[in-house]
């Protein structure tokens, strides 16, 4: 597991699973306080998600004071990201932080396959939603109101929004 900060003392766990028979990657948001862990994203067989928008990865990432802990963060949760206005801005700044972090080759062609051509999920629509909380049009989002049967509900949708807020 790796924990990224958020503010108010919250954080991003993300947490890989290699159970023989469950394997994957879980990203929850772990409230200050010991509050109940909310799961954003969920990469697996079974996978929900996106977990979040462009603008709240790269604020997220932009809050690290390191350069190289910023690309650590952005290419750690860029897994869970598909936004259909993240365009060629993420793709460049996400090659960036890919040379960074030492890759070689074709930083560029991986930073467009993560950013348009995500394996798990089709880029989505994200906007601001009732009391101007932010919330994705995916279908397997937890953050789409318009899925009962898995979103969040309103104050932890609420709760999420602040704490990733650009």
């Amino acid at each position: 597991m790796l924990q990224v900060p958020l503010r108010d003392g919250a954080r991003i766990a993300v947490v890989w699973r290699n159970y023989e028979d469950d394997a994957g990657v879980d990203y929850l948001l772990l409230p200050a306080g010991g509050a109940k862990a909310i799961t954003l994203a969920v990469l697996d067989g079974h996978q929900f998600g996106p977990g979040i928008s462009w603008p709240e990865l790269r604020a997220v990432a932009g809050r690290a004071a390191d350069p190289v802990r910023a690309a650590q963060i952005l290419v750690l949760l860029a897994p869970m990201m598909a936004d259909d206005a993240a365009g060629e801005g993420a793709v460049a700044e996400l090659a960036v932080a890919l040379r960074a972090l030492g890759v070689t080759g074709d930083a560029e062609e991986l930073a467009r396959m993560l950013v348009e051509e995500h394996a798990l999920f089709e880029p989505e629509h994200w906007h601001a939603g009732e009391d101007g909380v932010t919330v994705c049009d995916g279908e397997l989002s937890f953050r789409n109101p318009a899925q009962p049967s898995i979103a969040m509900l309103p104050e932890v949708l609420r709760t999420v929004s602040e704490l990733l807020r650009p």
